[in-house]
């Protein structure tokens, strides 16, 4: 028995073969013609869109290229409180607030086995929210940034950084009349 009856190379892969059943008493025999198709274990996957420093609080998605023989896909993340939701191809990461750095993780696999695991290590931007109060006497005012302000007033500014809205200040204002 050759061996490469059981673990026939790639190059077989769609080739069509017939079988032909002859003997001495009578004219030869054909069966039907069959396509031997053959699986590999799949290949490591590459990603193929990702955000290294995505914002806390906000979903991401993480996509890979298919994988050639691959049935599916298994992803996983290292850190607890970072909720992954992934189908085939694509995973969406979303990062709460205490989420420092983790590791997103995929492999392919089939009936042969599973391939290599690929990983990205993910360090999410902190997402903050600062609040500060000022208050007046009757009939004054507050003097902040260089704009007096003589009413009730909130101020809300956004700072951002390459990656989005990371950052909101709000400030209340609160005037004694």
């Amino acid at each position: 028995v050759s061996q490469s009856r059981y673990n026939p190379p790639l190059s077989l892969n769609n080739t069509r073969f017939v079988c032909r059943i002859s003997n001495t008493c009578g004219s030869p025999i054909f069966t039907d013609t069959v396509t031997l198709f053959i699986k590999t274990i799949p290949s490591a996957p590459v990603f193929s869109s990702f955000n290294l420093n995505p914002c806390q609080g906000q979903p991401n998605d993480y996509t890979i290229t298919p994988v050639t023989f691959a049935d599916n896909y298994l992803w996983s993340v290292s850190l607890s409180g970072t909720t992954l939701s992934a189908s085939d191809t694509t995973a969406t990461l979303n990062f709460n607030t205490s989420t420092i750095s983790t590791t997103l993780s995929v492999s392919a696999f089939n009936i042969c086995g599973s391939s290599s695991i690929t990983s990205l290590t993910i360090n999410p931007n902190p997402s903050y929210q600062f609040v500060q109060s000022f208050s007046s006497c009757a009939n004054d005012s507050i003097l902040l940034d260089g704009t007096y302000y003589y009413a009730d007033t909130t101020i809300t500014n956004n700072f951002t950084t390459t990656n989005g809205r990371d950052s909101t200040l709000t400030t209340h204002i609160v005037t004694g009349n």
